[in-house]
């Protein structure tokens, strides 16, 4: 059987689209990570939102007002680091995806390739195959011509 001249392409195009899933998996772990302490993030805020309107109407002094509004300024910075960093793990994400997408794609053209000329070689290998079916024919016709039905 003919070697595929271009094996050693396929297989670097073969593991750099393994390398580009595990990226795509890795970015997915991330950003859904991301996305839970983002959700963990506005429940606290939410709930703390509700400790200190019920503490309001229990009345609260300005100092007790003061440490409640400090912790809820800093879960919206939180909150908002929280909501940049998804974003951007999204649309590497994204972009991640892309890359997969075209790696599979190249990877797929030489599959092909190498399955047309695994089917050329077949053909030929079965034409040559042919061949020397018909030259033993033509030679067992000539031998039994030249000697005759004595010959036989």
């Amino acid at each position: 059987m003919v070697a595929f001249r271009f094996q050693a392409v396929l297989n670097v195009r073969k593991i750099e689209e393994e390398k580009l899933q595990g990226e795509l998996a890795g970015l997915v772990i991330a950003a859904e990570e991301a996305e839970k302490k983002l959700n963990f993030l506005r429940f606290q805020k939410a709930q703390s939102q509700k400790v200190l309107h019920e503490r309001q109407v229990e009345g609260l002094s300005a100092s007790e007002i003061g440490i409640f509004d400090a912790y809820l300024n800093d879960l919206e910075r939180q909150i908002s680091q929280q909501k940049k960093l998804l974003k951007k793990l999204t649309e590497a994400r994204e972009k991640k995806r892309e890359d997969l997408l075209v790696a599979s794609k190249k990877r797929k053209i030489l599959e092909k390739l190498k399955e047309k000329a695994l089917i050329e070689a077949l053909s030929e290998e079965t034409a040559r195959h042919q061949n020397f079916i018909d030259e033993m024919g033509i030679v067992r016709h000539v031998r039994k011509t030249n000697l005759g039905p004595e010959g036989n």
